[in-house]
């Protein structure tokens, strides 16, 4: 029915009621409609993809248009109320994977409808906001390379992880749809290292687990505020009783040649749709170029409403129960766009507005840049002038009206900057009303930065920002978040009647190192409320030349200045990286990395405590012009030859500080192997780190004329704060092209069966008695000598996992714990030997495991950590050159009377 769609659409019909016969024909024949195979918005049937293998001959097509006074005679085909929507193109950003937890929602390849990049890995997790929903994935377009899925796939898994039973595969156009178990969902999109195609674009919503086929009626849940918004969107599905549509990149300009299609349908058959445009600037003002047209109906075709290309506030009402939006642009001229909001209304009412136990806010006007007022249905989110932090519009009057997704949940509001004119609201204001719309009692007004908070006795809230015609600020941000009624300043799921010292008993670990491509991370008990006294630290590293990037869905801790509870984020190790962000409220903070590492930690004080932070993380590419790896005996640099011949320079004009060491040239790369020790590698000791360099230069390819500036590519190879920072950046004078990348230090930690040292344990679990001296040796792979190990921490543990609670200390900042420690000789710097007996630590449990943080200095530094022993007050080290390294071995189980354990 999409063919036929384009068809009556090209011959001015109307749309399709039907076709003469099922396609593809039975006949020996090919109608020229079973060749092609359009979306369903084509204006032509030329525009549409077809099989150019197939015969086209030159025959009527079998479609029958409402428009021409035709019937659709018996056995129809199947009629327009089995249209799938059809899916615009996008300008898509180059989204890969992330967390998705909206009722319904879309996902995209990165970069659709333009090519996808090669060798990528992109996870999208589903978690809808209820336990008994459960997800339909329909996928609208999809184009990858080759169909059998054998280079570049799709893959849907029916749960949270990659790894869960698998639905199915795709890589053709064929629309296929997958429907989950449960109320998680995980979709894998993968492309190997050549050839790549459009993409795919896929639309997921959510149904009662009590329904196979049905989509959630209205007695089992509430859908929420759909939206558009987002850099990029182009069209989509909209299912909730209200939400916003924008152009593409707005308030920017929207791209040439667009095609976007919203279809809102509502949850409810007796529903009928408003839409009223708040802001419209495109090229022209006749809809010659650029226009807006509002359809009543499933699909553009339907009855036609009207056309909008002019900012004249036009609001339109559908029949039933859909309603369809096309936005096109020619090839040439953009400007701002539009931004519209649609909400709800019953069908036995034709003109009237919802009544105000279903109050849709008004949309204000503004001409500056930004969203201005709107619905916010959501437990918690964020509230920003228009164009923040960017100067906010003369004459703007704003309204959000906040209305939370249950009755029993109370408002709070919290002002996290505020710069206005004036410091009396005389001029500029912010008003904030406890109820649905501005007249309702009023809570109080801000025009200063003093970080107010407001509570509503309701589940409503309004707030209202106006600005007079001069003179304008940077604006205001805000953040709102939802707690029981019951409760005055508990956070939500708080049981108690305030937030308190937490009291719990419970067993919890956090932190450590997280290196999958992509995850996901939570401060304890999430979204339960946290412990006190909770001190984190996750590293994000992924894969060598990959970056991080972090979103954090839903934060809600201790307000204020963020003194007592909060998050923050350094772009590599921690202290010793640059700080990207510290925070305590919100959602919605995205950050990059530098590098392929990222730290977060999260902090809570003694007092009170709420629900937390969740976030995600996912890998990009970065630049692959040169690559660097600092492994245990040796620096891997590589260099693109297409890089070098680019940029003018020969890949057999390559050397080292020391020219004897030769790289190895590939087709493709130049490869150094460079040692820590030769080949000119300079090593220094300060700040903290300890550091091998080498430079990298190349010449001109010509032989004749000679460049005026050299390549210079600096290598370097830092230790800080338990990895190694990779780091190389290309210098010519004053063009510099900087890489960093972290990797970690290869230390085992071995079990011997004697003070010999001479026979590995290799059985795991590793049986003993009671009394036994247990023997252990430490070892730094390296080929560096002139470093050496110090063992500073060694604790005893229940489990592998959890090292904070429940342990043993034998060793803690180099002062022994334990009486039976005790070290023995090692013949080399880079080796520690040590024992101490089980009887202590083995009755906790029937598996033990042990933790010993080692610390790397340089040898003979007598300043560094290695060489201070006991210290009696742990402190971050400000001395010369040393690094940590943590290592976990075990299990460790007890012999009972000569037998193991079973």
């Amino acid at each position: 029915m999409q063919d036929a769609q384009v068809v009556c659409r090209q011959l001015g019909c109307g749309s399709p009621l039907g076709v003469m016969d099922y396609f593809p024909s039975s006949g020996s024949d090919w109608y020229m409609m079973t060749a092609v195979d359009c979306a369903g918005y084509e204006d032509y049937l030329w525009y549409c993809p077809y099989d150019y293998s197939s015969v086209c001959y030159n025959r009527d097509a079998s479609v029958i248009c409402s428009d021409s006074g035709l019937t659709v005679p018996p056995p129809t085909a199947p009629s327009s109320s089995s249209f799938t929507l059809p899916m615009s193109s996008t300008t898509g950003n180059g989204s890969c994977g992330g967390l998705l937890q909206g009722w319904s929602g879309s996902v995209q390849s990165p970069g659709y409808p333009n090519s996808y990049p090669n060798n990528a890995r992109c996870v999208w997790h589903i978690q809808l906001p209820e336990l008994d929903l459960r997800v339909e994935l329909q996928f609208a377009d999809v184009e990858l390379e080759g169909s059998s899925c054998q280079y570049d796939a799709i893959e849907v898994y029916d749960g949270e992880y990659p790894g869960s039973p698998l639905l199915g595969k795709v890589c053709q156009n064929n629309h296929r749809v997958f429907k989950s178990s449960g109320y998680q969902m995980t979709i894998l999109f993968r492309s190997d290292y050549s050839v790549t195609r459009r993409g795919f674009q896929a639309y997921y919503s959510s149904f009662p687990a009590s329904s196979s086929t049905a989509a959630p009626s209205s007695s089992s849940f509430t859908p929420p505020v759909s939206s558009t918004t987002g850099n990029g969107s182009c069209g989509g599905l909209l299912q909730g009783w209200s939400g916003s549509v924008q152009s593409p990149g707005y308030p920017n300009s929207y791209p040439n040649n667009a095609r976007c299609v919203w279809h809102i349908q509502l949850p409810e058959l007796d529903l009928r749709v408003e839409l009223q445009f708040a802001d419209v600037e495109l090229e022209g003002s006749s809809c010659q170029y650029d226009a807006i047209e509002v359809y009543d109906g499933e699909y553009p075709g339907s009855p036609l409403l009207g056309k909008v290309c002019q900012n004249n506030h036009r609001v339109f009402k559908s029949s039933g129960y859909q309603m369809t939006i096309l936005f096109r642009s020619d090839y040439s001229v953009t400007r701002r766009g539009f931004q519209a909001y649609y909400s709800s209304f019953p069908a036995s009412s034709s003109t009237a507005a919802p009544s105000s136990s279903s109050f849709t806010p008004p949309v204000s006007s503004t001409t500056g840049n930004g969203s201005c007022g709107g619905l916010l249905q959501g437990w918690s989110g964020s509230v920003q002038s228009p164009g923040y932090p960017n100067s906010y519009p003369n004459n703007a009057r704003c309204v959000w009206h906040i209305q939370l997704p249950e009755l029993d949940l109370r408002v709070e509001l919290q002002f996290a900057d505020v710069e206005l004119e004036g410091s009396s609201c005389q001029y500029d204001a912010i008003e904030v009303y406890d109820g649905e719309y501005p007249g309702s009692p009023l809570l109080g007004k801000v025009c200063q930065n003093n970080h107010r908070v407001f509570k509503s006795s309701g589940y409503q809230m309004t707030i209202l920002f106006r600005s007079d015609y001069s003179v304008t600020r940077r604006g205001f941000q805000a953040y709102y978040s939802s707690f029981p009624a019951s409760s005055s300043t508990a956070a939500p799921g708080s049981t108690s009647s305030m937030p308190t010292v937490s009291t719990t008993s419970e067993d919890y670990s956090c932190g450590g190192l997280l290196s999958s491509p992509s995850g996901t991370l939570q401060s304890p008990f999430y979204p339960r409320n946290y412990p006190n006294n909770a001190n984190c630290v996750w590293e994000i590293e992924v894969k060598n030349n990959f970056l991080v990037r972090l979103t954090f869905r839903d934060v809600q801790m201790e307000g204020g200045r963020c003194l007592s509870d909060y998050v923050e984020v350094y772009d590599g190790p921690l202290y010793t990286s640059p700080l990207l962000g510290k925070f305590c409220s919100g959602y919605g903070r995205t950050y990059k990395s530098s590098s392929n590492l990222l730290t977060v930690r999260f902090y809570s004080n003694s007092r009170y405590t709420y629900r937390g932070f969740q976030a995600d993380y996912y890998s990009t590419p970065a630049d692959q012009n040169t690559m660097l790896s600092c492994l245990p005996d040796y620096m891997r640099a590589v260099v693109s030859r297409y890089y070098l011949q680019s940029q003018g320079y020969s890949p057999w004009k390559l050397s080292l500080n020391d020219p004897s060491c030769k790289p190895n040239i590939t087709s493709e790369y130049v490869i150094f192997d460079i040692p820590y020790t030769r080949c000119g590698t300079v090593r220094e000791g300060n700040n903290n780190t300890i550091t091998y360099s080498n430079l990298i230069r190349g010449s001109s390819s010509g032989t004749v004329i000679t460049r005026t500036r050299n390549l210079h590519l600096r290598i370097h190879c830092k230790m800080l704060q338990n990895t190694w920072a990779e780091i190389m950046y290309v210098a010519e004078d004053n063009f510099e092209v900087n890489e960093t990348q972290y990797g970690r230090y290869d230390v085992n930690l071995t079990f011997y069966h004697s003070a010999y040292f001479s026979w590995p344990v290799y059985d795991s679990p590793y049986y003993v008695n009671i009394n036994q001296d247990l023997f252990l040796e430490a070892y730094l792979h390296s080929s560096d000598s002139n470093l050496v190990l110090f063992v500073d921490t060694c604790v005893a543990s229940p489990t592998p996992h959890n090292f904070t609670t429940m342990t043993y200390d034998i060793i803690r900042n180099g002062c022994v714990r334990d009486s039976t420690y005790a070290t023995y000789y090692s013949p080399y710097n880079h080796v520690v030997r040590f024992k101490f007996n089980a009887f202590q630590f083995i009755h906790y449990s029937p598996s033990v495991y042990l933790q010993c943080e080692l610390v790397v200095c340089r040898a003979y530094d007598y300043s560094s950590r290695c060489y201070r022993g006991c210290i009696t007050r742990s402190k971050r080290e400000a001395s010369s050159g040393q690094e940590r390294v943590t290592v976990v071995a075990g299990p460790i189980r007890l012999r009972e009377g000569g037998t193991e354990k079973p």
